[in-house]
């Protein structure tokens, strides 16, 4: 898959047609994880899509700020350099408060926004751990291979080492290797979901895999009473069931 850049920020795209479809992977992750979809793509969605690495993310270069709004900013300026009459916005975990952010219509105004996998309650010793790593310097590995299995876990992926989900997800440092995860995107604030959907300009959908650890289906369906669960998925349904989420994105369509 070739990547293209529009500043600091990597991307894939592809499709034809005027409608843009926007993939929003989750904290340390990279775009990468979307593959699974992707493999439909041609099939499932009449149009064009994109798939950004997110700032401090695989080949997107680091940041000094990872504020949710620093993101959104970032996806406006590649939706905006796209161009397109409709925009729906599909985003995992910390990529589906982005998505909601944008949701909103201050920077771009989504047709529709589908967010998956959102972790919305976060204890203060959640934040507080994450706030500790944010400081860490990178962990560094003397091979390529170990630098994986970090990555691999810190995305919560069970994969070969050699899956397409895993690339752009380590780099070389020096001699030794790394995630290529800026750690200052760590830094994670507790999103404000009321909020957020209280400012949507545009419909939303929630769902979560059945299995997901982070978040219950009764706990989405308090924010949205439409919620869907993903049958036998986990926290990565789109990895672990992406005909399931095209589904799901197709019946609220």
């Amino acid at each position: 898959m070739g990547i293209e850049r529009n500043g600091g920020i990597a991307f894939e795209g592809g499709g034809q047609g005027d409608a843009l479809l926007v993939l929003i992977h989750g904290l340390a992750a990279t775009a990468r994880v979307w593959s699974p979809m992707l493999e439909h793509a041609p099939s499932r969605w009449p149009g064009r899509w994109i798939a950004p690495d997110l700032r401090g993310h695989g080949a997107s270069a680091s940041r000094p700020s990872y504020r949710i709004k620093d993101y959104a900013a970032d996806i406006a300026c590649l939706v905006d350099r796209a161009g397109a009459s409709a925009v729906t916005i599909l985003g995992h975990s910390l990529g589906g408060v982005i998505a909601l952010s944008l949701a909103g219509g201050d920077r771009i105004r989504p047709t529709r926004v589908f967010g998956l996998g959102i972790k919305v309650d976060w204890a203060d010793d959640d934040l507080e751990r994450l706030q500790q790593l944010s400081q860490r310097p990178p962990r560094l590995f003397e091979n390529e291979e170990d630098a994986l299995i970090q990555h691999r876990r810190q995305c919560g992926l069970d994969c070969e080492l050699s899956s397409s989900l895993l690339e752009r997800g380590v780099a070389q440092d020096g001699h030794r290797w790394r995630t290529a995860l800026d750690q200052a995107a760590f830094a994670v604030a507790r999103p404000t979901m009321e909020d957020l959907i209280a400012a949507s300009a545009c419909p939303f959908h929630l769902a979560c895999g059945e299995h997901d650890a982070m978040v219950s289906i009764e706990r989405l369906r308090g924010l949205d009473p439409g919620a869907a669960r993903i049958a036998g998925a986990g926290h990565s349904a789109m990895v672990d069931d992406p005909g399931a989420v095209w589904d799901w994105m197709q019946a609220a369509r």
